[in-house]
């Protein structure tokens, strides 16, 4: 009796450890990886639309609230925003990835290449802003910056895709159609639109390395490039 009991609990055992292999590989195979090719723009389809996102990232309401916004920015400005959000981009870097959608999805008009590009990717927690040349004037790396920390960044911080994105888009809104207020365009700020959100402790190493960031242009597609660091936010 003793050597059964023993033989059924090496065998549930196994079956727990079995299962939880299982459950473990299931997950990582739900998070999809993209490439640039593989994301779908959207606007292309339909003019209304200005956000991709293929995993249903964000709510019902939270994309419905971006397209509206983006699509009076449009009707008003001129301008063209594309959003995407995506789960992964396997060991992609964000800023490559939203340049090279900026550039191969001709985002703005071409005439005054007035485009942006607000990509999110949730395993990598990274939020990257990429204008054409066009929006420089309009859209400064400090407003760029001040836009991520204030309004993006504190929700994101709590998993909370949906106000973040949502409040960084009327932001961006708000600054190109002119009604930002209080913008204070003076203040000090590192020129470097990645975001990732880790620990406390990075943060202060960064305040050391942020002389290293320095802006570049290419093919007439504004873009800023970091050498060696990016803006590190405190969990």
């Amino acid at each position: 009796m003793k050597s059964l009991n023993l033989n059924l609990m090496i065998s549930e055992k196994n079956i727990l450890l079995l299962c939880a292999f299982i459950w473990s590989f299931s997950l990582s195979a739900q998070t999809k990886e993209y490439t640039v090719s593989s994301v779908s723009n959207v606007h292309l389809l339909n003019k209304t639309q200005y956000l991709s996102d293929p995993d249903n990232i964000l709510s019902a309401s939270a994309r419905n609230s971006i397209n509206r916004i983006l699509y009076s920015l449009d009707q008003q400005t001129g301008i063209e925003v594309a959003v995407v959000v995506l789960p992964s981009i396997g060991s992609g870097d964000c800023f490559d990835f939203a340049y090279t959608l900026l550039n191969q999805w001709g985002v703005g008009k071409k005439s005054s290449n007035n485009g942006l590009v607000i990509l999110l990717v949730t395993d990598q927690r990274c939020v990257q802003f990429e204008t054409g040349y066009g929006l420089e004037g309009d859209l400064p790396d400090a407003i760029c910056k001040r836009i991520q920390l204030t309004e993006m960044i504190p929700p994101f911080r709590d998993g909370d895709w949906d106000t973040g994105m949502v409040a960084g888009v009327k932001a961006v809104k708000a600054r190109l159609d002119g009604t930002m207020v209080n913008e204070n365009e003076q203040q000090p700020l590192n020129p470097h639109f990645f975001i990732s959100f880790l620990p406390c402790w990075d943060w202060c190493f960064l305040c050391l390395l942020s002389p290293c960031v320095a802006p570049e242009k290419r093919r007439g597609v504004r873009y800023v490039k970091s050498t060696l660091c990016s803006v590190l936010i405190p969990g």
